[in-house]
């Protein structure tokens, strides 16, 4: 049995743990540590080179990680494969990754003190719009770009002019746009008040590799490191399989809750690879990396997978204003939070304020309030908390909502933030 730490809900680790398993005839198991390095604090930006250096010191046997951290531990193997704007369909990626070139780019992790075990497809990353749509150079001027850690995509939102940084998985309230793929921006509610995605433009695609430590590597025979070698190339064609099932699926649930997909027009898109040549002339100084562009450059006959709304989506949003009461009981709150502190100071009758994308609100025995702004898609909403009791600065709150006979219904979405505001409120005279 073998434990792989993993932190993103990504899922590649799943085919290739079924592989493993198929492989061995059971006797070689993959134990998933899910979550593995999660915290509230800044650190979980970089959790990727922590997750490398728990494998390098034994502290769990397998991890996940994405290509992009690579470059960022002195392995530049991978930086093909994130090249900007070069890799721009999920059948791309697979051919890509069945290169002879990608097992060479996997043995380089050596360099960093583990075993490369598995390179495997990940989804396709593109710009998601915050507070502006991005389809061209000028979109990006000055912009804050959110960003996973990664040499590559801070050069070329460099050469696009805007500033990349990397964020908190959740938060995305002081940035102008981040690269992401459709599944996380549903998982994570970025929809909500964004602008747009750029449909038919993809950065870079989000491939993982899979690493070992060194000394459990060497304690398995000849024939497990085959599995394990033999279930990484297994595990291609149904990960991207599953990907490609999967943003189907999501693509329809964005365009239904009013998320607008963008398309560049072919001047933006040739703008765009223009800003980025600088980016390549460093990256083609490396021989490796630039035989492998030159191989991917080379498939002219996959087509761009473009995204776009299918057209029985109907893109309806509904208002969400006035003023309601409403009641908390202790019980309640001591239930929800487990604090009885909060429970003393939040109980009673509240009155809440909702107009042009703001509220406030107001306990009227306590004289505890909450102000900031909000967003609605159809019927969901999402709070962003300037003030609050118990609250950060920046805290986001997702609900369902919905009003019937002037009472109003917020329902927590499972597995999404939320601050106390499921309960129904009745509409003041």
């Amino acid at each position: 049995m073998l434990t792989l730490a993993a932190h993103d809900d990504d899922y590649a680790y799943g085919s290739f743990a079924t592989a493993v398993n198929r492989l061995s005839g059971g006797s070689l198991r993959i134990r998933i540590a899910g979550n593995w390095r999660a915290s509230s604090t800044p650190s979980e930006i970089d959790y990727e080179r922590g997750i490398v250096r728990d494998v390098r010191a034994g502290k769990v046997q397998l991890g996940i990680v994405g290509a992009r951290v690579w470059d960022k531990l002195g392995v530049r193997s991978f930086q093909a494969l994130v090249a900007p704007f070069l890799i721009d369909s999920l059948a791309l990626e697979g051919r890509a990754l069945q290169a002879p070139l990608a097992r060479r780019a996997l043995a380089e992790v050596e360099k960093a003190g583990v075993v490369g075990v598995a390179l495997l497809p990940g989804r396709l990353r593109r710009p998601l719009g915050l507070t502006r749509p991005l389809l061209q150079p000028r979109d990006y001027r000055g912009a804050k770009i959110g960003i996973r850690p990664g040499g590559v995509a801070e050069a070329t939102f460099r050469a696009l002019g805007a500033h990349a940084a990397g964020y908190i998985p959740g938060n995305l309230t002081a940035f102008d746009g981040a690269e992401l793929d459709p599944l996380t921006i549903t998982q994570n509610n970025y929809d909500l008040g964004a602008h747009a995605l750029t449909g038919n433009v993809v950065f870079w695609p989000k491939p993982q590799t899979i690493v070992m430590n060194r000394h459990a590597y060497d304690r398995l025979t000849t024939k497990q490191r085959q599995v394990l070698e033999t279930a990484g190339r297994a595990a291609i064609a149904p990960e991207l399989r599953r990907i490609s099932r999967d943003q189907r699926v999501v693509l329809s649930a964005l365009c239904e809750s009013g998320l607008p997909i963008a398309t560049a027009t072919p001047r933006e898109l040739a703008a765009l690879r223009r800003a980025v040549r600088p980016v390549y002339a460093r990256l083609e100084h490396d021989p490796g990396t630039r035989r492998w562009i030159a191989q991917i450059r080379s498939v002219h006959h996959i087509k761009q997978d473009a995204l776009r709304c299918p057209d029985d989506v109907r893109k309806e949003s509904s208002p969400l204003k006035g003023n309601f009461t409403g009641s908390l009981t202790r019980a309640q709150i001591l239930r929800e939070t487990g604090s009885k502190a909060l429970a003393e100071k939040l109980h009673g009758s509240w009155t809440a304020r909702l107009a042009d994308g703001r509220f406030e609100f107001r306990d009227r025995d306590t004289r505890a309030d909450a102000r900031g702004t909000f967003v609605v898609h159809g019927n969901r909403v999402k709070f962003v908390f300037a003030t609050g009791v118990g609250l950060k600065e920046g805290q986001i709150a997702n609900y369902t909502w919905s009003i019937y006979r002037d009472r109003l219904t917020f329902k927590t979405i499972p597995g999404r933030p939320s601050v106390l505001l499921g309960f129904v409120w009745k509409r003041a005279s």
